[in-house]
């Protein structure tokens, strides 16, 4: 009996530890439940908040497409009157009580750069902000390139090894170019163009572990294309060009299939990739990047052939193929989530078998560039003023060697030529005198830095840059 009631205390003391363990968990787990609540409502804060900065944007948009004068610098909320977005006073509050301010500053006399920030505070815990940078320009504008029948180099910059630069492209006083990583090349290189004539490297510290290819800016965002079969295109966020870093990546794009993406062009809030043929690799593909956050694959369109270079306008892309029946690829492109042949002329046959490596389309023209052949022409004039293909041309016009790169001013006016012809790798078209079947070439440049491997124009600006071997070349118009 004695032997029981001991027992009997060693029970009581169990229930009662049984209890207090019990308690213990259960106080753990509604801690752990309240935490993840808070943590989802967190979440869906920002959630709502990087939408409201992204509806922000495209009512700063909206207001260019408006009136472009209207797009004043300094610090400004949003409001709608009469259906329309306006600027109002310094900031705004969305009714779910997110706090706007919109700040414009110019970047050129034609361009706006803009960031949004967004900020809440919903109590404990559940405060905070982001900030959403972008540029708008004013598509209205009409740009008079100057007289480019005679080249001069502005600046240049030119480096130690043999970084086979790719691409280029400019905006906000920045110069990006892609390069190989096969010979001392850093894959991507940023420069500082505020000064044209004294090109500045920045941010020299990053390099890429893999070569890249083409490259593109959109809405704040560099998109470039590399040489990853897991992620072929990598996005950044241009906030800080002087020190871009990996940290400054915010997506990137496993292209369809076994794709080893080569070119992209971007049209409003939609990208087209690229890629060469072989596995079971996808030719072409759209994506939407409305919300850089959650890009979402479009469609695709295969007939596993190397698409090296892409070019969009009215609806249409314009492709530089490898594809021996179809040089020149045409897609319609006018609802990105169908992309479709067109029926009538989605493609053209060059003479020969050599590949299309280079083109660019703009008012009503397109400038395809190829390799080099030896019973027909290197540089290819087309109309497509139908949208599609004119029955007229296309017109010819001798290179003597690969073209690697063409540009366009926006007018098409001029046509620019990177080559690898040893005494022109740069050359200059009048795009008029081509579709009338003169003689179009009006002005060269030559240079000991190696062969013409890319090429590109900007348009507020009024400079061509060149890329060669070793060597990023500006050239102006005049002497």
């Amino acid at each position: 009996m004695q032997m029981k009631r001991h027992r009997s205390g060693f029970l009581l003391v169990d229930i009662l530890l049984g209890v207090a363990v019990f308690a213990i968990i259960i106080g753990a787990l509604t801690s752990g439940l309240a935490f993840s609540h808070r943590e989802v409502l967190g979440s869906g804060d920002r959630v709502r908040a990087a939408y409201v900065a992204e509806q922000s944007l495209e009512a700063v948009r909206s207001i260019r497409d408006q009136d472009f004068a209207a797009l004043t610098e300094g610090t400004h909320g949003l409001t709608i009157q009469d259906g329309l977005w306006t600027l109002s006073g310094t900031g705004s509050v969305t009714e779910a009580g997110y706090n706007t301010a919109v700040s414009l500053a110019n970047a050129t006399d034609d361009r706006i750069a803009v960031t949004v920030n967004v900020s809440w505070n919903f109590g404990a815990n559940r405060s905070g902000n982001l900030e959403l940078h972008g540029e708008v320009g004013n598509w209205r504008q009409t740009v008079t390139p100057g007289d480019w029948s005679t080249v001069s180099e502005d600046g240049s910059y030119i480096d130690d090894d043999t970084p086979l630069f790719n691409r280029a492209v400019a905006a906000g006083g920045y110069l990006y170019v892609t390069s190989e990583t096969s010979d001392g090349g850093d894959g991507l290189y940023v420069f500082d163009i505020t000064d044209t004539s004294n090109p500045t490297r920045v941010a020299s510290s990053y390099a890429l572990s893999s070569p890249a290819y083409d490259i593109a800016v959109s809405d704040g965002y560099l998109f470039v294309v590399v040489g990853n079969s897991s992620t072929e295109i990598v996005i950044y966020d241009l906030s800080t060009p002087e020190t871009l870093s990996a940290s400054d990546i915010v997506a990137t794009i496993n292209v369809a299939g076994s794709a080893k993406a080569r070119s992209i062009a971007i049209d409003g809030t939609t990208l087209y990739v690229g890629s060469v043929s072989g596995g079971s690799a996808v030719s072409f593909a759209s994506y939407d990047i409305s919300d850089i956050n959650s890009i979402a694959a479009l469609d695709t369109y295969d007939e596993s052939e190397n698409y090296n270079s892409i070019a969009v306008t009215d609806g249409y892309a314009y492709i530089a193929s490898g594809k021996d029946t179809a040089e020149l690829r045409i897609v319609d492109v006018q609802s990105p989530s169908n992309l479709t042949i067109p029926t009538a002329s989605g493609a053209y046959n060059l003479t020969d078998t050599a590949n299309a490596l280079s083109i660019q389309a703009l008012n009503g023209y397109a400038l395809l560039g190829r390799a080099s052949v030896s019973v027909s022409e290197e540089i290819l004039l087309f109309d497509i003023s139908p949208h599609v293909l004119s029955s007229s041309g296309p017109w010819n016009l001798e290179a003597g060697a690969n073209v690697n790169g063409i540009a366009m001013d926006p007018a098409a006016t001029y046509g620019f030529i990177a080559s690898e012809n040893d005494s022109k790798e740069f050359s200059v078209v009048n795009i008029a005198t081509f579709a009338a079947g003169g003689a179009p070439e009006i002005a060269t440049f030559d240079t000991d830095t190696g062969v013409g491997r890319g090429v590109y124009y900007s348009w507020d600006l009024d400079r061509s840059i060149l890329l060669t071997n070793s060597a990023i070349i500006i050239l102006q118009p005049g002497s």
